[in-house]
């Protein structure tokens, strides 16, 4: 088998795990819009990170 079969199938592994073990995990929910109206708070898109800043 090579190497990278090896990653692919320990990367399966992981996921199994996770799933089977874990049965209450969600994955995260993620809005489309950030709710950069709410009172107080301003959200500022830089590259690819999101800055909350405290109005």
């Amino acid at each position: 088998m090579s190497e990278d079969a090896t990653k692919e199938n320990q990367k399966k592994s992981v996921l199994a795990y996770q799933w089977e073990y874990v049965p209450t995990w969600e994955p995260p929910f993620f809005e489309p819009t950030l709710p950069s109206d709410a009172p107080g708070i301003q959200t500022t898109h830089i590259g690819d990170k999101v800055v909350v800043t405290p109005i």
